[in-house]
């Protein structure tokens, strides 16, 4: 019930508010300029902001094209590149390494076949004592 009152007394308040047309007509109208003022702003500063992109697009390609001009840094790229192939050289080289360890790696094949030996001496013992 109170919900129902509670709405009933904001329908009433906005009905006061939409009695005064000519106020809220005004009120339109003032807010339409300051929207329109606001668009036009914004679209100078839209242009404004293009110009310096532009600028600044040009400013960089020539940035870029003076740097790949530059012969300190061609050399540096060229370096740059080797040591990424002898990196990858480096690595491959390692990982070759470590599996041919692992391939050659007999110390837990002859600690089987150690054991496997004493167990069949304890065997063949234990058979000859029993003669």
């Amino acid at each position: 019930m109170t919900s129902l009152k509670e709405k009933i007394d904001k329908m009433e308040n906005e009905l006061l508010v939409f009695e005064n047309v000519d106020a809220l007509k005004t009120s339109s109208y003032a807010k339409e300029k300051d929207l329109n003022e606001q668009s036009k702003l914004l679209s100078v500063r839209k242009v404004e902001t293009k110009a310096k992109i532009s600028q600044l697009e040009q400013e960089h390609e020539a940035l870029r094209k003076q740097l790949n001009e530059n012969e300190a840094y061609i050399q540096l790229s060229n370096l740059e590149r080797k040591w990424q192939h002898l990196e990858q050289n480096n690595f491959t080289m390692k990982e070759f390494a470590e599996n041919k360890k692992a391939e050659t790696n007999y110390a837990l094949i002859a600690k089987a076949v150690t054991k496997q030996l004493n167990e069949y001496n304890k065997f063949l013992n234990a058979g000859l004592s029993k003669r």
